[in-house]
């Protein structure tokens, strides 16, 4: 309920000030496309960078399965755990998908944590978790163009962020839907670096 009366109170300020923060919500660093969320700071709805960081090194850390959580359990892996509780601050998008197809959960966590490119090294990239994509998504406008950044498909996207030992979350980018299935569909990757 604080985070509620939290954002309310954001947007109210808004709404007096007429702040436009949208100009500082999508940008490129080093040519890549950026998401950063650093005027929501004060909202508490953000990791800092140095948490950030700390939440990737235990994100890739994990051996993902679709019959079981992560190794961490649901307290940290789930939609209500503390990896998917705030977004990062600043974090880069995938310029295109990781693959031309889709893939299982299991293997999209492992394609992305392994991934080495666009200026970010093996261990430096993750899938995203559940609210990062959503935000991705509504800010998905902005991003077309800059750094070279391509349209998501209008499809299903997985997410880091797990629902049971079986089931995770992922989010559909023609219409912002957000669902769960079984780890085992295959759905597309587009894989986010902490900056």
């Amino acid at each position: 309920m604080r985070y509620v009366v939290k954002i309310c109170k954001f947007f109210l300020l808004l709404v007096l000030f007429n702040v436009d923060l949208s100009a500082q919500t999508v940008t490129t660093v080093s040519g890549y496309p950026v998401i950063d969320l650093s005027a929501l700071n004060p909202l508490g709805a953000v990791f800092s960078s140095a948490d950030a960081s700390t939440r990737r090194t235990q994100m890739n850390q994990q051996t993902p399965s679709n019959t079981a959580y992560l190794g961490v359990g649901s307290s940290v892996s789930d939609h209500n755990g503390t990896w998917n509780a705030k977004m990062s601050i600043k974090f880069q998008v995938m310029r295109a998908n990781h693959t031309v197809g889709t893939t299982d959960w299991a293997t999209a966590y492992n394609q992305c944590k392994s991934y080495n490119g666009e200026g970010g090294a093996a261990g430096q990239w993750r899938l995203p978790t559940q609210r990062e994509l959503m935000m991705i998504w509504i800010l998905h406008p902005q991003l077309i163009g800059k750094g070279g950044f391509t349209a998501f498909a209008a499809t299903s996207y997985w997410s880091a962020t797990e629902n049971s030992a079986t089931y995770a979350w992922y989010v559909n980018f023609y219409h912002g839907g957000v669902y769960i299935n079984t780890k085992a569909n295959a759905y597309r990757v587009r894989c986010v670096r902490d900056l």
